[in-house]
């Protein structure tokens, strides 16, 4: 994940990343959400059934506001609870390019 992460930061071009079912855990959301913050492209980010739980979700939560070009956004299947869902809300609230989750 950490390879895709980095070619992720400098990458103008890739509009979908779908990576699901790859189990990367919290480690890979975080290092793809320090990447996504400073890609300006990616408008689709898939990463369900990736086994991050509530962890990985507060990891994107704080990254979200800093996403300018996410439109949608797939985190199905994460054991996503209500810690969780709380801070995808807080990040999701100062995030204005997301319109489908």
């Amino acid at each position: 994940v950490r390879a895709l992460a980095t070619s992720l930061t400098h990458n103008s071009t890739l509009k979908e990343l779908r990576a699901g079912r790859n189990s990367f855990g919290e480690s890979g959301v975080d290092a793809l959400c320090e990447a996504l913050k400073q890609n300006t492209t990616l408008e689709g980010l898939y990463i369900r059934n990736n086994d991050f739980g509530d962890a990985g979700v507060e990891v994107l939560g704080i990254a979200l506001p800093e996403m300018h070009a996410l439109r949608r956004l797939n985190l199905s299947g994460n054991w996503i609870q209500a810690k969780g869902a709380a801070a995808l809300a807080e990040g999701l609230s100062a995030n204005s390019s997301v319109t489908d989750l």
